[in-house]
């Protein structure tokens, strides 16, 4: 019996079950050794090595886990003394990460241990031996790890020769023109990185908030020649203070949309989508017919390779296999935008809570918030910028100065944006300093705004701010704080 080729190219895997690997086995075991024979079987085997370093390098890049093709039957009679759980022939990288997850290896037991002439029959590590379900299993001191981690090692060191270091370089190049949009998204990129450390509180409507203010003040006040997603990485980058190296923290993933958009149009611009089509039990399909998936699955049995949604034309491919194809540029996600969302750090004195106590009696007596400038000297609150702080107030009542991105000349769009403005304080999260810490407690606040401060509002709070006390401070039975 004459040896058949499994695959017709060398990249092409669309449609291939996992199967594959025992039927590639079962026809070299069947087949001849002639030379025309050895060169299809090398053929096919090259296509498989292919798909393994391919799927490799995926799990690099996506964090996913992928089995390392062939490890199932060396699995089953050996393990790993490092490895506990049942996945010691997959690999995982950290997802979004251009490093390699930290696998710590375990310190091996001496418990029925082999003797040194008997393991070498395996391996030069020490081995020892478990019966499971009536079959031998040898334990190798960290063989299977090793493995895992010089197949992770070797796929970063291609991924960062092919991808990471021209990726980064393209990125480096890029220089922030606007100062004052830098400022602005610097600031709410080191916000991002400390409000993940919130304990007990909603982490993940501050980050949603941060990256839709960001969205805001790009797109509202920067050039148009501004690209978001170069942006907000150039805000990500610092420098350790410890190494001195060039870091990036993650607030620049969050901007999904932003990144596939780029990547699209700087990568891959004329590029259309394709997925294998499948249909459960039996029936026609028709070229030409419109089905619609939702995670890959139509309400008349039709289902997808991997997961898409939306409506496809079913068509055939070159090899006469049933797909649905999209160019990329139409499935790019669209950024969710919310022009009027509002973060804020309130700066606080010290960690007695004063300004948090002040902000929910305000709240409690329905009083209007709104962002204005108090001046430095006198404490009043003024119509612009000059030798004044942006605080938060209620009423005519200041309730706690807001932190602020560096100024160099005039002031950053973050500023422009808030002041002035009329908001709602929907939610309130507080980030404790850690113990022992001279740190101060800071208070984030989310909001949106809903309106400008009038001139006539300014002329009243400017009579108000004559008074000893205001009608609001007042009403809350709590006195100003000093700015």
């Amino acid at each position: 019996m004459a040896y058949e080729r499994m695959f017709n190219g060398n990249a092409d895997f669309n449609g291939i079950e996992e199967t594959y690997k025992k039927e590639f086995q079962s026809r070299v075991a069947a087949s001849g050794s002639t030379k025309e024979e050895m060169i299809d079987v090398l053929k096919d085997l090259n296509v498989i090595i292919s798909k393994s370093m391919n799927d490799t390098i995926d799990a690099a890049k996506n964090g996913a886990k992928v089995s390392v093709p062939f490890m199932e039957n060396f699995r089953n009679r050996y393990r790993s003394g490092a490895v506990a759980t049942k996945d010691y022939a997959e690999i995982r990288m950290l997802p979004n990460q251009m490093a390699l997850d930290a696998l710590k290896l375990s310190v091996r037991g001496s418990k029925d241990e082999m003797k040194s002439e008997d393991s070498r029959r395996f391996c030069a590590r020490p081995v020892r031996k478990e019966e499971r379900e009536k079959a031998a299993v040898f334990v190798v001191e960290d063989l299977l790890t090793s493995l895992r981690n010089e197949t992770a090692s070797y796929a970063y060191d291609v991924l960062k020769d092919t991808l990471q270091i021209p990726l980064l370089n393209n990125m480096k190049t890029y220089c922030a023109t606007d100062l004052r949009l830098y400022n602005s998204l610097r600031w709410m990129s080191e916000r991002y990185n400390s409000v993940m450390h919130i304990q007990d509180g909603d982490r993940k409507a501050a980050k949603r908030a941060i990256v839709q203010m960001s969205r805001n003040l790009i797109h509202n006040y920067s050039s148009k020649g501004s690209c978001l997603f170069q942006e907000v990485y150039a805000a990500s980058c610092y420098k350790d203070k410890k190494t001195n190296t060039d870091m990036t923290n993650s607030y620049y993933m969050a901007f999904t949309a932003e990144a596939v958009e780029y990547f699209v149009n700087q990568y891959c611009p004329d590029k259309v989508f394709e997925n294998r089509v499948y249909k459960n039990g039996r029936g026609k399909a028709r070229i030409g017919q419109k089905i619609t998936f939702v995670n890959g699955i139509s309400e008349d049995g039709f289902y997808t390779e991997t997961k898409v949604n939306g409506t496809y034309t079913l068509q055939i491919n070159n090899d006469l296999q049933t797909v649905v194809r999209k160019p990329i540029k139409e499935m790019i996600p669209t950024p969710v935008y919310d022009d009027k969302v509002v973060f804020v750090e309130l700066q606080t004195k010290d960690n007695s809570g004063k300004e948090f106590e002040l902000m929910e009696k305000a709240r409690a007596a329905k009083a209007q918030f709104s962002i204005r400038y108090i001046n430095r000297v006198s404490g009043k609150i003024q119509d612009n910028y000059y030798g004044a702080n942006l605080w938060l107030v209620a009423g005519s009542t200041p309730i706690a100065k807001l932190s602020m991105p560096i100024q160099d000349n005039g002031i950053t769009y973050f500023e422009q944006f808030l002041a002035g403005k009329i908001l709602t304080v929907e939610q309130v999260e507080i980030l404790n300093p850690k113990p022992n810490s001279k740190e101060r407690a800071r208070i984030y606040m989310i909001g949106h705004t809903c309106g400008q401060i009038s001139k006539k509002e300014v002329c009243s709070v400017k009579a108000n701010n004559n008074s000893a006390q205001s009608p609001c401070a007042l009403q809350l039975g709590i006195k100003k704080l000093a700015s």
